[in-house]
């Protein structure tokens, strides 16, 4: 005789959830890893490019942004931290990881427009000067001051941090996606009758 043992059909669906985050994971590892192995490589200051020009004009802002994407809402800071040179058309900005590092008080007490001042950016972001985009500054000084210091931010910028977060999440996401496809091999085996002597 056959009796038909059924699990319900909302575990198959849970268990292709499962599926769906475990590519997620996945798929945000990937990124991080690909993000630190692509990114400039700047080791030292030989990985970079002096601009000397005059200030033209400079914007310090830290705005508030509402986090719609969170499961509950929150907010965080975003920090605009822009230089414009005389002769560029790019934006030359200061990240908000090497921000501890910018000495903003020394450098509006000593710059003034049209002063000169010196910028340290990526070779690649120089061969890619003209373009109108953002351009990361690794170190700014003038004769006499060293408002962002590049050895301090290339020590910043070197941090393994996020390889170590993309290979957790690739671990996770692997063991999570091998355990999901499991679970959902062991229900769909469960809706198919039975034999029982």
């Amino acid at each position: 005789m056959y009796i038909e043992m059924k699990i319900p059909q909302n575990n198959i669906f849970r268990d292709y959830n499962a599926i769906v985050l475990s590519s997620v994971i996945l798929l945000a590892g990937l990124f991080f890893v690909g993000q630190f192995l692509l990114k400039d490589k700047v080791k030292s200051k030989n990985d970079l490019m002096e601009i000397k020009a005059a200030l033209h004009d400079y914007s310090f802002t830290t705005e508030k942004v509402a986090n719609s994407h969170a499961l509950r809402s929150s907010s965080y800071l975003k920090y605009k931290y822009y230089l414009h040179l005389n002769g560029f058309g790019n934006d030359f900005q200061i990240i908000a990881d090497f921000l501890d590092n910018f000495n903003r008080d020394s450098f509006e007490e000593e710059v003034h427009y049209g002063d000169v001042i010196t910028v340290l950016i990526s070779q690649k972001d120089f061969k890619n000067i003209d373009k109108d985009r953002n351009t990361r500054i690794f170190g700014i000084f003038n004769n006499k001051v060293t408002f962002l210091d590049y050895d301090l931010c290339i020590q910043i910028y070197n941090k393994e941090t996020e390889l170590y977060v993309g290979l957790i999440f690739l671990i996770i996401g692997t063991l999570f996606m091998y355990f999901s496809l499991m679970q959902l091999q062991k229900h769909k085996n469960s809706l198919n009758p039975q034999r029982i002597l």
